[in-house]
């Protein structure tokens, strides 16, 4: 597919990518640079990543993946299984090898490569302005979910699966059985693999719907056969069938609305899914998009449950543009009659691939970046974001036993070998710890909390200063406060004597 602004072949010898540098190639540097240099600590500072290190590093040294629960005291030996252990493992050995700019040096090649594999599909669809326009709009969707978690890990597989199944439809060609090697390798990594699955089945009729009606039989016959194969790929996991059904067993889960990714989005405030919304709504009332009944209905369900979870705002985000290029690229070739400028010329010329020479001193060049703050420290978590002088000082004075801890201190724990009261494992605390713990220590309910101290023989308490459950302990005769930092603060039965006596 050629861009609506067209340059006559005599120009197109001219236009060798600058320097053999490309727009992929630069949006994917200012990317990952813009990651590791503007991002500090608070891409380390998720709650669930000590979690998926500790994880990864269990799998890694008994070579097995865990199918019950070690981690806490509140359900030992109930089963749970890790679904995301290929992503854990990975997590550990980055951060055995290179600690925390390691780990966001990777989410930031991620990002750039999912930007980049994004921008070349759209630069071969619709002008170059454009392009990197849409690639914006992409880009703020994620940069909300940019944490050291394994969604972003998958990001690059999720572009490269709808952009080839998309290319395939456009092209009226079946789907390219490579992929099924990306859902093997999707299905091992996160749990998102079932949504490749789900959105091929209308991008599948699309493809069927808008081929000649001479190939539609072979259409059903092709698309089918490779669909039934992806589920097939999708079992190749030390998970099996379990890996297919968690997804669906999550979106089941009681409490699951009260974990804050998987709330509805918030506009209270600056969304970046508020600007995407608001560019796509302005170039479809100038008449610059028309879907088939198919792609639309696509991205209203993506839309709906990004407006009812938080977390598919980035799916969302990514996938948008690679169903409007087309329509978005033909609308405006018929609409705007323009005669190529010098800008168009530049923009054409970084439109090339870039060559393998840039690709690698662009690589080189973000390692020694990487290096250098890595050994500023640059990228270590806060001691705001977890309890690192709260545990450290627990441990002096030895205190030990069951702990009743804010739920976003649970990895935390989890990495320092404490076994916690509850973590970010919604799927393994749902139902029996998760809502006690919602009514207790997020809303203060004393009584739910007399109970959860009697029934887990709690023994000290570590909550986040904020916490609507201190007043509770501070208002027990039965309890006393030992300490209080900006990070966390804990309590102890009154009757606790510490290493030194007091």
């Amino acid at each position: 597919m050629s861009s609506p602004i067209s340059l006559q072949p005599k120009d197109n010898e001219k236009l060798n990518s600058l320097y053999g540098v490309s727009w992929p190639l630069l949006v994917g540097i200012v990317a990952c640079l813009g990651l590791l240099i503007l991002t500090s600590w608070q891409t380390s500072a998720d709650p669930d990543t000590y979690m998926h290190l500790t994880v990864g590093q269990w799998i890694w040294d008994h070579h097995a993946i865990p199918y019950q629960d070690f981690f806490s005291y509140t359900l030992p030996g109930t089963p749970w299984v890790a679904h995301e252990w290929l992503s854990e493992v990975l997590f550990a050995i980055v951060y055995r090898c290179f600690g925390w700019t390691g780990l966001v040096f990777v989410l930031g090649l991620c990002l750039a490569v999912s930007l980049a594999v994004l921008l070349r599909f759209l630069l071969q669809r619709i002008p170059p302005i454009y392009a990197i326009l849409f690639t914006a709009l992409a880009y703020a969707g994620l940069s909300s979910h940019l944490l050291i978690r394994p969604h972003v890990l998958v990001w690059p597989i999720l572009v490269l699966w709808v952009t080839r199944l998309v290319s395939a439809i456009e092209n009226h060609q079946g789907p390219p059985l490579y992929l099924l090697g990306l859902m093997t390798l999707w299905a091992n990594l996160h749990g998102s693999f079932i949504f490749g699955l789900l959105i091929t089945i209308p991008l599948a009729l699309d493809a069927i719907i808008s081929s000649p009606a001479k190939m539609r039989l072979k259409f059903v016959k092709t698309w089918g056969v490779f669909w039934i194969l992806a589920v097939l790929a999708s079992l190749i996991s030390p998970l099996g069938i379990k890996g297919l059904l968690f997804p669906f067993q999550l979106m089941g889960l009681q409490h699951l609305d009260s974990i804050v990714e998987w709330m509805p989005s918030q506009f209270t405030r600056f969304n970046p899914l508020e600007l995407i919304l608001l560019v796509y709504l302005c170039l479809a009332l100038l008449g610059l998009f028309s879907l088939s009944l198919v792609r639309a209905l696509i991205l209203v369900g993506l839309l709906q449950q990004a407006l009812m979870h938080d977390r598919y705002a980035s799916i969302f985000a990514l996938i948008a543009p690679m169903l409007l290029a087309q329509s978005f690229g033909e609308h405006y070739a018929n609409k705007m009659k323009l005669k190529p400028s010098s800008v168009d010329f530049f923009f054409a010329r970084l439109s090339s691939k870039a060559s393998k020479r840039s690709i690698v001193t662009a690589g080189a060049f973000l390692i020694v970046v990487a290096a250098i703050l890595g050994q500023a420290r640059h990228h270590e978590p806060s001691k705001l974001a977890f309890p690192v002088d709260a545990v450290d000082f627990a441990m002096k004075e030895g205190v030990t036993g069951p702990v009743l801890n804010s739920y976003d201190f649970g990895g935390y724990l989890i990495s320092r070998k404490i076994p916690v009261f509850i973590d970010g494992r919604v799927d393994l605390y749902d139902k029996k710890i998760l809502g006690p713990y919602i009514n207790g220590v997020d809303k203060g309910d004393p009584k739910v909390l007399d109970s959860l101290v009697k029934e887990f023989n709690i023994t000290w308490v570590l909550l986040r200063p904020n916490s609507l459950a201190m007043k509770y302990f501070d208002s027990n005769p039965q309890w006393k406060r030992i300490y209080q930092d900006d990070a966390a603060v804990i309590y102890v039965p009154v009757n606790f004597v510490s290493r030194d006596g007091h």
